[in-house]
């Protein structure tokens, strides 16, 4: 997961300031799609994030450097295949407690990135279609729940997992719903046999953040 939100190194700190501070002395100007990740980023900061439980805003920020970097070559975003390619490459870096998170929240940030990455001022705008609705989404994590889980009992091993069928992967999944909803008690259930491992992390900033998600 990328090294974001309270943890930001302060290269990444001085580069916003300085994003910023063109953007008032320069209204209107145009960014390079170098900057778009650090603008967007600013513009989180300034509205939705502020809007987000405090426990929540590591895990919403992280997601949306995740997609960012995800679309940051194209300038149609397709918000389904973008969400289930980001879901993947997350895998089992994270544990289920954060796809518990980004589930509950997807509407605000999904709102931010309706609103705000189609005004971006790049030389070329990004369009933004396929909005998502909540059930939209939760299908896509549990789809993903559910190969992480199978991921994690395989010991990781990504050769094994390509060898299921999709039947196997799908009753894995619907054994993770109720009514079609994602019942997070039986996904605290099927990660539960084999503890997350934060050992893994990349830097200490994630670790931390890792920490304080299986904690809750």
């Amino acid at each position: 997961m990328p090294k974001q939100g309270k943890y930001a190194k302060s290269s990444r700190i001085k580069q916003i300031k300085q994003i910023r501070k063109r953007a008032h002395k320069q209204n209107g100007a145009v960014i390079s799609d170098d900057e778009l990740e650090n603008f967007i980023l600013v513009r989180f900061g300034l509205t939705s994030k502020k809007n987000l439980p405090l426990s929540v805003k590591e895990s919403i920020q992280r997601l949306l450097i995740e997609i960012v970097n995800q679309g940051k070559n194209y300038k149609i975003w397709d918000l389904t295949s973008m969400i289930r390619n980001v879901l993947k490459k997350i895998g089992i870096r994270a544990p289920w407690q954060f796809y518990r998170q980004i589930s509950e929240n997807w509407q605000t940030l999904q709102l931010f990135i309706l609103k705000e990455v189609p005004v971006v001022p790049l030389k070329k705008r990004i369009i933004v279609k396929e909005e998502l609705s909540s059930s939209e989404f939760d299908n896509l994590v549990a789809d993903q729940l559910a190969a992480n889980v199978l991921l994690t009992t395989l010991g990781n091993d990504s050769h094994l997992l390509s060898s299921l069928n999709p039947q196997q992967v799908g009753q894995m999944k619907l054994s993770l719903l109720n009514e079609n909803k994602i019942n997070w008690d039986r996904v605290a259930s099927a990660f539960d046999p084999i503890p997350f491992d934060v050992s893994s992390a990349p830097d200490e900033a994630t670790k931390e953040w890792l920490q304080e998600l299986i904690s809750n």
